[in-house]
């Protein structure tokens, strides 16, 4: 098994179980799940019987770290009471499946403002996340996922994830993820190892590299400042192959899961992505 953290966002089809065997299957050292049914509000918490299968099948596999990602349907920045009040409960629940399988981060996306001024989008965000950690008392942290800008999106500067973060009350459970398609799409340069750095030191000023916890591996169909959120295939958008070079080339970096989730119609090209990306690595 490669001594590193490497690997992609697997379908739980067929059982939580299942999706382990599968990433091992291609080589993952990470893996990233959704915990249910992304596009459903349906709650319903992990039997014991798969708890366990989970657990023996982490133990199992050689996979050392498994990452969740929270539903589509949250949007924790709006400010209809409807809205937030179903988001902010169903990330509560998101905490609670994730601690169950003793699953260390969970995945949000800081949502969408619509007609909302930024700064009450970023308080009602911070007030979801707040509300969520309150609630629960377990380990699991949520990492708040740097975005494109695309529509009404907030989160696609480090400066609003930064206006998110200064207003919640456990920082000790709040950390970052960073997809590189998201923020070359919302206009950071990191097609080169000299840009990439330059972003990365940007993150360390704003957010800290220290509270960077998930890095999304994903090249863009569009170009940089697009705000259009298209992921591609390692190597073959308009990020190109260098910048992925430097990120896995990064000391600072390489405990950090690094999780592909390009558009790949079977897990054999995930695994053929996993491959070219470790042959960066240099010895």
């Amino acid at each position: 098994m490669p001594n590193d953290l490497l690997g992609a966002h697997i379908s739980i089809t067929g059982g939580i179980n299942i999706a382990i065997e599968k990433a091992k299957s291609i080589g993952c050292t990470a893996i990233q799940i959704f915990t249910s049914n992304p596009r459903s509000w349906n709650k319903k918490l992990f039997s014991e019987d798969e708890k366990k299968l989970f657990t023996q099948s982490c133990e199992q596999s050689g996979i050392r770290e498994v990452v969740a990602h929270s539903s589509y349907l949250l949007n924790i920045a709006s400010t209809d009471k409807l809205i937030q009040t179903r988001s902010k409960n169903f990330l509560q629940y998101e905490l609670e499946r994730c601690e169950s399988l003793s699953i260390n981060t969970v995945v949000v996306h800081p949502g969408s403002k619509k007609e909302t001024a930024d700064k009450q989008a970023f308080a009602a965000a911070a007030n979801a996340i707040n509300y969520a950690l309150e609630k629960n008392h377990g380990k699991t942290s949520i990492a708040i996922e740097t975005m494109a800008g695309q529509g009404s999106q907030i989160g696609a500067r480090f400066e609003e994830l930064k206006e998110i973060y200064e207003r919640i009350e456990n920082k000790s459970r709040v950390v970052f993820c960073m997809d590189t398609a998201h923020i070359h799409a919302s206009g950071y340069s990191i097609g080169t190892k000299e840009t990439f750095n330059k972003v990365l030191k940007q993150f360390d000023k704003i957010l800290s590299l220290n509270k960077l916890k998930i890095i999304h591996m994903n090249d863009s169909k569009t170009a940089c400042g697009s705000k259009s959120d298209r992921h591609e295939k390692i190597g073959q958008g308009t990020i190109g192959l260098e910048a992925f070079d430097a990120i896995m080339n990064n000391k600072l970096l390489e405990k950090i899961p690094k999780i592909l989730e390009t558009p790949v119609h079977s897990l054999q090209e995930y695994g053929e992505e996993l491959k070219l990306l470790r042959s960066l690595k240099k010895a």
